[in-house]
């Protein structure tokens, strides 16, 4: 099986390929190779039995505030939507990673670095100065993680858990993100439905689950790679009303 710390080793080895072959004009190579990697441990699995989701568990609670997995439940948790398979919630990596600026080639990741900004070409986002993986992780660190216990407003409760803006005041959602910045909800929504695709494909295959998120066809069902929405740049988003 695929455990976090071969997941971890496949991510080493890929960066320092990547990192020995960069150039300003070539994007960063090692999510592909990152991806054969994880296909080759997970193979091409049957349906999953799901644990069940118990509300009153203390480490999901937990987890749902850090995109954690909760051993207990056996499940992990990614805005706040619950990823029933361990594989896939590790290849998302929903946390940000130390990076050393001056160590980036490519010329746009370090543009993106100093606007937390994400590179179309590498497809790495930055927040803080941390890198993000995905378009989802780093989008989702753009807005602000709020529990349903933490939230006030009962436009935003309605809201809460699913994608879309509230009614009342105006503040965009996205599961358990909270967002000002519509352009950046708009964003994170779009990459947000993606993963909800990727967990219904966890019913009947786990590698078309994590191959489709990354855009990659499975190799063994011939499933095709969940779409992708068009790169686009980072625009200055219409902010909600406080």
């Amino acid at each position: 099986p695929l455990t976090p710390s071969r997941l971890a080793a496949s991510r080493l080895t890929a960066s320092r390929l990547t990192a020995s072959r960069l150039t300003p004009s070539r994007p960063c190579r090692w999510v592909p190779l990152c991806f054969g990697l994880i296909l080759g441990a997970v193979g091409c699995s049957a349906a999953l039995s799901r644990a069940p989701v118990v509300e009153s568990c203390t480490e999901c609670v937990e987890a749902r505030r850090v995109n954690g997995y909760c051993d207990s439940c056996d499940h992990g948790h990614v805005a706040g939507r619950v990823i029933p398979s361990r594989e896939l919630h590790e290849a998302i990596d929903a946390h940000g990673h130390e990076i050393d600026p001056a160590s980036m080639v490519c010329l746009e990741c370090a543009e993106a670095i100093e606007r937390d900004g994400y590179c179309t070409r590498c497809r790495f986002g930055f927040v803080e100065g941390q890198l993000y993986f995905t378009e989802l992780t780093w989008s989702l660190h753009r807005g602000k993680t709020r529990l349903a216990e933490e939230v006030e407003c009962s436009g935003c409760l309605a809201v809460h858990g699913g994608a879309g803006i509230c009614e009342l005041c105006g503040t965009g959602w996205v599961g358990n993100v909270s967002f000002t910045d519509l352009a950046m909800q708009a964003r994170a929504a779009r990459q947000f439905q993606r993963l909800e695709l990727a967990v219904e494909r966890l019913e009947s295959c786990e590698m078309c689950a994590i191959g489709g998120f990354f855009g990659r066809s499975c190799p063994k069902c011939g499933t095709p790679a969940i779409p992708d929405p068009p790169p686009g740049g980072e625009t200055p988003g219409r902010q909600a009303d406080q």
